[in-house]
């Protein structure tokens, strides 16, 4: 998939991912492929987005992903109650990819 990373898969969710999106698919790997880990971004003290959080998402909304926050309630008998979530850094065509460093 990624010859620079080790690729851990679940219950063949990649393989799901791939056949089911394939352009989003391809899009990851590209940015993986293209990615470069240094070691002066990775031994900065972190803020809101470290550097390298921002160097991935970046990658991704140039090509159309974009971050989202989803509107979501439980309903129960009937009555509603807001269950809002916290938004997913990068969203595109039904993917959704939450980017942690």
């Amino acid at each position: 998939m990624c010859a620079k990373f080790d690729v851990f898969d679940w219950r063949n969710a990649a393989a799901l991912f791939e056949v089911t999106h394939p352009i989003e698919f391809m899009e990851l790997m590209d940015v993986l492929s293209g990615f470069k880990l240094l070691h002066s971004v990775l031994v900065e003290k972190g803020k809101n987005k470290t550097e390298t959080t921002k160097l991935l998402d970046g990658a991704l909304y140039e090509r159309g992903w974009i971050e989202k926050s989803f509107d979501t309630k439980i309903i129960v008998d009937g009555a509603e109650e807001p269950s809002p979530t916290h938004s997913v850094d990068c969203f595109k065509n039904r993917v959704a990819l939450e980017v942690e460093w």
